[in-house]
């Protein structure tokens, strides 16, 4: 199980990939699905993708979280 880390020392490769993975691959992904169909719609259509405050460099008092942090600041 993965737990968000609170120190550098506790980064670990696998929660990195598994957390960017989910947190940036999947969207795109998604968002390949959904583009042929977006073509078809008539009225234009606005898709989003959530980020997170933490993701905000601005955001850093709490520290640790660093791999979410950086899937999430991927995103914007």
């Amino acid at each position: 199980e993965f737990t968000p880390e609170k120190r550098l020392e506790d980064i670990s490769e696998s929660y990195f990939d598994w957390i960017f993975k989910a947190n940036t691959l999947t969207p795109i992904l998604w968002l390949k699905m959904l583009a042929p169909h977006l073509s078809k719609i008539r009225h234009p259509c606005v898709v989003t993708s959530l980020s997170a405050r933490v993701a905000s460099i601005n955001e850093t008092e709490l520290g640790g979280w660093y791999c979410y942090r950086a899937s999430k600041a991927a995103l914007n």
